[in-house]
């Protein structure tokens, strides 16, 4: 478990030199390098206990530092613009080593969606078919016929007309 987290305690790690740097070099601190600091602390200080609540708001605190509106070095930086681009590339590498993850929660929540509209369509059938139970099979067939029927209101009419028929 301790080789999964090694990226993101260097990145930490970086993150309080930079910190100290800026401490060292620069007397002027403005308040995005305060909010860094103080959400950098918050990420150490919970980091054991808490990894994956930690690891998000580091996430979070990258972000936000690529468009600078949280410093963790007042001292040097490489930029693009207003792109900062060292918190663009630790981002960038704790999502590259993290996609497999990503991904895994992303087709879990795919998966999910599956079940839910199976679900779904499975009900609006069960409940199309309690509306038509009354109805004679002439009626049925004349319903099947019907273009304004929905898929599930169809399905329902066509295993309705299966059992009347039996």
């Amino acid at each position: 478990m301790v080789k999964n987290k090694v990226l993101e305690i260097v990145i930490i790690c970086l993150l309080w030199v930079s910190v100290i740097l800026s401490f060292v070099l620069i007397l002027d601190y403005d308040i995005q390098f305060a909010v860094g600091i103080l959400g950098l602390l918050i990420v150490s200080l919970t980091l054991k206990k808490y990894y994956k609540l930690s690891i998000q708001l580091l996430l979070l605190l990258l972000l936000l530092s690529v468009f600078e509106i949280v410093k963790f070095s007042i001292a040097f930086g490489v930029k693009f613009g207003s792109v900062n681009l060292i918190s663009m590339f630790l981002l960038g590498m704790i999502i590259v080593k993290r996609l497999d993850v990503i991904r895994a929660v992303m087709r879990s929540s795919s998966i999910e969606r599956g079940n839910n509209e199976k679900e779904r369509r499975r009900s609006s059938v069960e409940f199309f078919k309690r509306q038509f139970s009354n109805l004679s099979v002439q009626k049925l067939e004349g319903k099947l016929r019907d273009d304004d029927l929905v898929e599930e209101a169809k399905q329902a009419v066509e295993l309705l007309l299966n059992e009347k028929k039996d």
